[in-house]
């Protein structure tokens, strides 16, 4: 909810792998090292992978349509990512994101 309004968010769950985990975990420090704390309040350990589809922008009847269209148990895809990219926004972060994409990266081994 922002300013009183409901707002769409649309996403999927990916599975999270030690490889992942540990990612997200150097990220954070590394960032942590630079720029002092830069954690979400929903960043962190307790942090849930997922991949944001949609996010504010249409009524939300929108998106109850979409996931009751699409929504299944299970779905058996695999993906290897091949970038990471790393976005940024201030606070208060309004319901159409506003989200800048600050650096894209190649990821592959050191």
């Amino acid at each position: 909810m922002f300013d009183g309004k409901d707002y769409g968010i649309l996403w999927v769950d990916v599975q999270e792998t030690d490889d992942l985990r540990q990612l997200h975990e150097r990220v954070n420090a590394e960032l942590r090292q630079r720029f002092g704390d830069t954690q979400a309040a929903y960043d962190g350990s307790a942090y849930h992978f997922h991949m944001t589809v949609m996010i504010g922008g249409q009524p939300l009847e929108v998106y109850r349509r979409l996931y009751t269209e699409i929504a299944t148990p299970r779905v058996n895809l695999r993906y290897t990512a091949r970038e990471l990219v790393m976005f940024v926004y201030e606070e208060p972060l309004g319901p159409q994101g506003e989200y800048l994409a600050y650096k894209t990266l190649p990821l592959g081994k050191e």
